[in-house]
């Protein structure tokens, strides 16, 4: 029965953090190098969890005690052009024991460490733990084509560090249907 309780109490903080997710940030002032990259994080009440960052696409994993958070990092800043909509160079991760207390892990991977991902296009991410004992990574990246494939990390801990998989494990295919049409399928998207 605990386990089920304990599996409630979950999805219900997965749903908290899903919805409020999203972060105000305000203008700030240009960096030494007159770029702009540094700009103003405000928390606000929206997100009671993760405070100190502006944060996409969180998943909820639990491993023993420990409750894990893996989100992308967005880093555009509120003056980028408005033809882009996230600059999403890593997933990082928080854990907490108590429900109360949340510490920043650090990142845990950046999308162009994976031999086929661009830069910044680290997307939504899921963790699970194999029955060898290992943490598996599973992420969203947008290959070298421009195409969003998934690809997979695996480490001996939770927190790291991750070593990616060389190829995608799943690529957007053409499906067949009857009468020969034809869907293109993503995934992750």
């Amino acid at each position: 029965m605990k386990n089920w309780k304990h599996c409630i109490f979950v999805g219900i903080l997965v749903n908290f953090v899903i919805m409020f997710s999203f972060i105000g940030c305000d203008k700030g002032d240009k960096d030494n190098n007159g770029n702009g990259e540094n700009w103003v994080f405000t928390p606000g009440p929206v997100n009671p969890i993760i405070t100190d960052r502006f944060t996409a696409d969180p998943a909820v994993f639990v491993d023993g005690n420990t409750v894990y958070i893996v989100c992308g990092e967005d880093k555009l800043p509120p003056n980028a052009p408005s033809n882009e909509y996230y600059r999403i160079p890593h997933w990082v991760m928080y854990s907490t024991r108590d429900m109360s207390n949340f510490e920043y892990e650090g990142i845990l991977l950046k999308s162009d460490d994976f031999s086929y991902g661009t830069a910044n296009s680290a997307w939504a991410a899921q963790m699970i733990k194999g029955l060898d004992g290992r943490y598996y990574l599973y992420v969203t990246v947008k290959n070298k084509q421009g195409v969003q494939v998934v690809g997979v990390a695996v480490a001996d801990e939770p927190t790291g560090p991750y070593t990616p998989n060389n190829t995608p494990v799943v690529t957007p295919t053409m499906v067949s249907r009857r009468r020969k049409q034809f869907y293109r399928t993503s995934c992750g998207i």
